[in-house]
C-alpha cells in the first residue's frame, strides 16, 4: 500500500496537490480519505487545514469505519463514510466508490450509529446522503455520548503551584482532536494564567504528543535582594596573591605585600541592597522578593566618612586596612632606616612597620599592622596583625618565634617557629623548623625544599621536595582546622619555654653535682639541689601534660576533606604524614605524589 498525505485549506487545493504530485487529471483521483476537515473559529480570525490522504492499494485491506474494501488498481475500491462528534451530535460523511467499487451500504451506516448509542437518528438525511455522495457531512443523528469519543486532556499543578503540565489523550474512531483554544480554555478555567506555553501547546497538538506531561505554565520564583556590602579600592583581605604557572610553581616576584595610600584617597564605599525581583505563581499571585540587609559602614582611626555616610575616606597618608571588627583604617607606617639592634632597642607600634636592615639575635619587633623586613631575622621575637615579610631568610638558632595573624612570606627559614593564621610561603628551603598555618604551607619557588622538624597545615602542605637523603625525621601534618592549629600552636609554644625551663634546671642540678664530686657542697647548695629538683619534677609534668594535650587534641579534630600534601618533584625515605591522627610513614622514596586520605587511609593519588 503506498500513501500520501497533504494539506490545504480547502479540500479543492488538496486534489490539487495530489494531482500534481501523481502527474494525473484531478478529475481521476478518487481514492482518498479526509483525515481531517479544515474548521475556522473565533470568528474565522483562526483556521484549520484539510488533511488528505490518497491510497493507493496492493493488497485488500479492511476498516470498519472508512474501508470496507481495498481494490487492486487506483479506480477499483469501494465506497466508504466517516461519522464525526459536533456539538452533541453525529455527523455523517458518504464517499463515493471507484468506478468498479461497492457503495456504501445504508444498513452499515444505522449499524454503526446504533453501535455508538446515537440517537433519534435520522434515516432520510442517510439515505440522500447515499444518493447524492457530496462528501459533505450531513447530521443524521443525536449523540450525547460522542464527547467522551474526543481527544481529551487532564491538567495537573505541582504542589508548589509553580508549575502546570498537561496530559493530552487521543480521540476514539470518530471523535475530534484537540484544538488549541481548548487547551487555553482549560488553563483559563482553572485561573491559570502564568506563563502559558503557547508555542508548547501548539507543537504538542499538531504533533499529537499523547499520554505525556507537557509543561504548559511556569511560575516565576522571587529573587531575593541582594544585601548592601562594602566596596574596597585597596587590598582589604591582604592575601600573598601568588601566581601559579602551569608546572606548579609560583612566582615571587611581585608581591606588593604593603599598600600605601595618600590623603583624601577613596577607601572603600557601601552599595546599597537591592529590593529583589517579585515572583508569581502559575495562577498569578504575587510572591514577594526578600529585600537585601543593610548595614552601617564603619570607618577607624585616620579615616572620615562623607556627609551620607557611603564612603571611607583617607584621613592621613598610611597603609589602608580591614580590621577584625569591620572598620577601614589607616595606619601609619614606622620605618627603620637600617637593623633592629642596640641602636633601635625593640620595636612595638600601633601600625605598620618597615625594617630597611635585618632584625639581630634576642630582639623583639612587634606591630599592629604588616611588618617588613628586607634583611635577615635572627633568633627573634616577630610578631604581626597582618603580614609579615621577609625578604631575607630566618636564622632562628631553635628560639625564633615568628606570629602572624595573616600570612607570612620569607626566602628561607631555619630553625625557627612560625605560625600564620593564613598561609606560609617560602620561596627555597624550610629546614628543621617548628611551621604551622591554618590553611596552607608552600616551598615550591627556586628548590622548594621541605626538610626536617614539624610542619602544620589546615588545608594542605605543596612542596617541590620533602624530606632529603640521610636527612632527621620530617614530620607533616594536614587538615586540622585552623581555630585547632592556633591552638596547637599555642601548645608548641608553651613546650618549648618549658623545655627551655627544663633545660636550664638540668643544667644547674648539673653544675651542683660536678662540683659536689670535685669539692663537696655546701648545706646551702644541697638545697639548692633539693630545690631544683623539685623545680624539675614539675617542669617535667606540666610539660607531659602539655604533650598529652596535643595529641588528644590531635586525636578528636575532624579531618579537613581538602587536606592533601603535594610533592612535585620527590619524597624522601623518613617523612612521617598525619591526616588528623591517621598516620603514614615513608621508608623509600616516592617521585611526583599527592598524598590524600581514602576510608581513613593516607593513600597514593594522582596529580591535581
Amino acid at each position: 500500500m503506498k500513501t500520501i498525505t497533504v494539506k490545504g485549506k480547502s479540500l479543492e487545493e488538496c486534489i490539487e496537490k495530489l494531482s500534481n504530485k501523481l502527474r494525473c487529471p484531478a478529475s481521476s483521483i478518487k481514492n482518498y480519505k479526509i483525515l481531517k476537515i479544515g474548521k475556522s473559529f473565533l470568528f474565522g480570525l483562526i483556521k484549520t487545514d484539510y488533511v488528505v490522504q490518497y491510497i493507493s492499494y496492493t493488497n485488500p485491506v479492511s476498516d470498519n469505519y472508512r474501508i470496507n474494501e481495498a481494490l487492486k488498481i487506483a479506480l477499483d475500491f469501494d465506497g466508504f463514510f466517516t461519522i464525526d462528534y459536533q456539538d452533541g451530535a453525529a455527523y455523517l460523511t458518504v464517499f463515493p466508490p471507484g468506478e468498479n467499487g461497492k457503495s456504501v451500504e445504508f444498513d452499515d451506516i444505522i449499524n454503526k450509529l446504533k453501535t455508538i448509542n446515537a440517537q433519534n437518528i435520522d434515516e432520510t438525511k442517510i439515505r440522500e446522503a447515499l444518493e447524492t455522495t457530496l462528501k459533505t457531512p450531513v447530521k443524521v443523528a443525536d449523540w450525547p455520548d460522542g464527547e467522551s469519543f474526543n481527544a481529551c486532556f487532564k491538567i495537573e499543578i505541582a504542589s508548589d503551584k509553580m508549575t502546570a503540565y498537561c496530559i493530552l489523550y487521543p480521540p476514539k474512531p470518530g471523535g475530534k482532536l484537540l484544538r488549541f483554544e481548548d487547551i487555553i480554555n482549560g488553563l483559563n478555567n482553572k485561573g491559570i494564567i502564568s506563563d502559558i506555553q503557547t508555542d508548547v501547546i501548539k507543537k504538542a497538538i499538531e504533533n499529537q504528543e499523547y499520554n505525556q506531561k507537557i509543561l504548559v505554565s511556569k511560575g516565576r520564583q522571587p529573587i531575593d535582594g541582594e544585601d548592601a556590602y562594602l566596596k574596597f579600592y585597596f587590598n582589604a583581605k591582604k592575601e600573598i596573591n601568588l601566581v601559579e604557572k602551569p608546572n606548579g610553581r609560583v612566582d615571587f616576584k611581585e608581591l606588593n605585600i604593603i599598600e600605601t595610600v595618600k590623603k583624601d584617597t577613596l577607601l572603600c564605599e557601601k552599595i546599597d541592597p537591592t529590593s529583589g525581583i517579585d515572583g508569581c505563581d502559575v495562577f498569578g499571585k504575587v510572591l514577594k522578593a526578600k529585600p537585601g540587609k543593610d548595614l552601617i559602614i564603619k570607618n577607624g582611626t585616620n579615616t572620615y566618612i562623607d556627609a551620607k555616610k557611603q564612603k571611607v575616606y583617607a584621613a592621613r597618608d598610611g597603609e589602608p586596612i580591614l580590621n577584625e571588627a569591620g572598620e577601614v583604617s589607616v595606619n601609619e607606617i614606622c620605618t627603620i632606616d637600617g637593623d633592629v639592634n642596640y641602636s633601635t632597642g625593640n620595636i612595638n607600634f600601633e601600625g605598620t612597620v618597615i625594617i630597611e636592615g635585618r632584625v639581630e639575635d634576642n630582639f623583639t619587633v612587634k606591630a599592629t599592622g604588616d611588618i617588613v623586613i628586607k634583611g635577615n631575622v635572627g633568633k627573634s621575637h616577630i610578631e604581626a596583625g597582618g603580614n609579615i615579610y621577609v625578604d631575607g631568610g630566618i636564622i632562628g638558632k631553635n628560639e625564633a618565634i615568628i606570629k602572624s595573624q595573616k600570612n607570612v612570606y620569607a626566602k628561607f627559614i631555619e630553625s625557627a617557629n612560625v605560625f600564620a593564621k593564613y598561609n606560609i610561603v617560602c620561596k627555597k628551603m624550610i629546614m628543621h623548623s617548628n611551621i604551622t598555618a591554618g590553611v596552607q604551607v608552600r616551598v615550591n619557588g627556586d628548590r622548594g625544599a621541605l626538610i626536617g622538624g614539624t610542619t602544620r597545615a589546615g588545608e594542605s602542605v605543596i612542596v617541590n621536595e620533602l624530606g632529603a637523603i640521610g636527612a632527621a625525621i620530617t614530620t607533616v601534618e594536614v587538615g586540622i582546622k585552623p581555630e585547632i592549629i592556633e591552638k596547637l600552636c599555642e601548645l608548641e609554644n608553651k613546650k618549648i619555654e618549658m623545655q627551655k625551663t627544663i633545660d636550664k634546671i638540668n643544667l644547674g642540678i648539673q653544675t651542683l653535682h660536678k662540683r659536689e664530686s670535685e669539692l663537696g657542697l655546701s648545706e646551702n647548695e644541697k638545697i639548692q639541689i633539693l630545690q631544683l629538683e623539685n623545680m624539675l619534677k614539675s617542669a617535667t609534668e606540666k610539660i607531659n601534660s602539655i604533650k598529652f594535650e596535643i595529641i588528644q587534641i590531635k586525636r578528636n579534630s575532624e579531618i579537613n576533606p581538602k587536606a592533601k600534601i603535594q610533592v612535585f618533584d620527590k619524597l624522601y625515605a623518613n617523612v612521617h604524614t598525619y591526616f588528623g591522627n591517621i598516620q603514614r610513614n615513608f621508608s623509600k622514596e616516592e617521585v611526583h605524589v599527592r598524598l590524600g586520605l581514602i576510608d581513613s587511609k593516607i593513600v597514593v593519588l594522582p596529580h591535581d
